[in-house]
Formats: C-alpha cells, structure tokens, sequence
C-alpha cells in the first residue's frame, strides 16, 4: 500500500475528509458555546434534535444565539450586536486552535425579523463582513421576502430554460412533456 504523511490539511479527494472536518468543527462548535457561556453570552446548538424548540427558546429569552454547523459552512442566528461580537471573536480563536480561520469578507449578516438593518450594518462594519438582503442557506433562500422571491424565480427560469435545451437535442430523455 501506498502511505503519504500529511502535514496540514488531509490529502485531496480523501473520501474520509468531510467526516474529519466534521469531527473538528463540531468539536469547535462545543468550545465556542462554551467559552461564550462563560462571558455571558448563552448560544444553543442547533441540531436535528433541538431544532423544534429553538422557536420556544427564542420566546422564552432563553438564548442570545443559536449556531449550526454543515460541510464547509454554518449560520448564526443573533439577537444582539454585542452577541454576535463575542461569537465571532471566541469563533475566531477556536478555529486558529485548529488551524482554520474565519473569512471575514465571505461573511454575509441578513437582517433578521424585527432587526433594524441599520443594527446590522454596524455590526458588519465592526467584523469586517457585508449585509445581504437574502442569502442561500442549504440551497433555499432566506432573508427579505421581495430578495428571496427573486432569488427563486432566477433558480426556476434558468432549469427552464436548460430543461428547454434538452428537449431540442431529439433524445428520448427530450420526449418528456
């Protein structure tokens, strides 16, 4: 068999890479809660588990954020500026433990309902992120309605408009009406 030492990173096109990244940034994901919890800030993990009762735990104040991990990515739902500020900055050092870092300029905040845009303008000025109406999160639309209708709409028209390709090509696959 062939072996090769890896000093950073995993090797590409690793079938098991995904599993590892996933094992490091749950890991992370705990330290951060944690570390928040102990300046004062409660974040809750979301997971398949809890997810039905996050909207209570919302109505009830008994979290200031709530954070989901996915393959290369995740989302935070925040209540207050001062909150988010915390996250990003415990996020920031979790990560570097770890060897990763946090690309600020990828960041996109979306207001929130009952947010003030203006609240979240500053808050992306102070983390050096941008503010988007509406951004994809696991393929779906979330934020401004008017922004997230749009974004659909422009998913919709282009598989039209290939699927429209397809029936010009005189296959069987292109009889389908």
């Amino acid at each position: 068999g062939v072996s090769r030492v890896v000093d950073r990173g995993v090797v590409q096109g690793d079938p098991t890479s995904s599993l590892l990244f996933a094992m490091v940034i749950a890991k992370v994901a705990e330290r951060v809660r944690d570390e928040c919890a102990q300046r004062g800030v409660r974040v809750v993990l979301v997971d398949p588990q809890n997810a039905a009762q996050i909207p209570g735990m919302i109505a009830n104040d008994e979290m200031d954020v709530g954070a989901g991990w996915y393959a290369g990515g995740g989302s935070v739902a925040w209540k207050s500026g001062a909150a988010l500020s915390v996250v990003v900055e415990v996020l920031r050092g979790e990560l570097a433990l770890v060897g990763l870092s946090l690309s600020s300029a990828k960041c996109e905040l979306v207001p929130g309902r009952g947010v003030a845009k203006e609240d979240v303008r500053a808050s992306a000025e102070g983390l050096g992120m941008k503010v988007a109406d509406a951004v994809k999160l696991l393929g779906m639309p979330v934020g401004d309605i008017a922004t997230a209708t749009q974004m659909v709409k422009a998913l919709v028209e282009k598989r039209v408009a290939l699927l429209e390709k397809v029936w010009t090509l005189d296959c069987p696959f292109g009889e389908v009406q």
